[in-house]
């Protein structure tokens, strides 16, 4: 996947602002590394553009606080445990829409977003998890509190309603 970072916002900027000098780089680093997967993973869950790249940039930002983040931010396991505190926090914020909405302003991701609208919200959910989080179909069902078959089904079925849009497989 080609790496894109987290589009800029107003609170995505503040809360990288935010972060003290000595971790900055390495929040820079995993936006690079894993900001536009992030980012994806969120809009996946939440349906939302605006939601999405906050909950990327928090993610993030709650990575470089955790005492733990010392591997090398190529490291998939970097991706997976951030892409559990973006779930996370999506999860938090305010019920996610049945149907995907696109924001006012043009966006690359707009395709995306109107491809997303034949997927279910299970579907979108397990395709965050593992094509763009980095979790193995178990991982993401344990997450979000499924079987590993109805995940597996999920994610069978959310790659075949994208594929049936015209939309390239993720």
């Amino acid at each position: 996947m080609r790496r894109q970072p987290v589009p800029s916002r107003g609170h995505a900027t503040e809360a990288l602002a935010r972060l003290p000098e000595a971790v900055l780089e390495r929040a820079e680093s995993l936006c690079v590394q894993h900001g536009g997967a992030l980012y994806l993973c969120a809009l996946l869950m939440t349906g939302d553009e605006d939601q999405a790249v906050d909950a990327a940039a928090d993610g993030i930002v709650h990575g470089c606080q955790d005492p733990a983040p010392t591997g090398d931010p190529a490291d998939p396991d970097v991706r997976r445990e951030l892409a559990r505190l973006v779930f996370t926090d999506c999860r938090n914020r305010a019920p996610a829409m049945d149907e995907p909405q696109l924001t006012a302003a043009p966006s690359p991701y707009d395709d995306l977003v109107t491809r997303l609208a034949g997927v279910t919200r299970p579907q979108r959910d397990v395709l965050a998890l593992c094509v763009y989080g980095g979790h193995s179909i178990e991982e993401a069902a344990s997450l979000l509190g499924i079987s590993a078959s109805s995940a597996h089904h999920y994610l069978a079925w959310g790659l075949r309603g994208l594929a049936a849009t015209g939309a390239p497989r993720p």
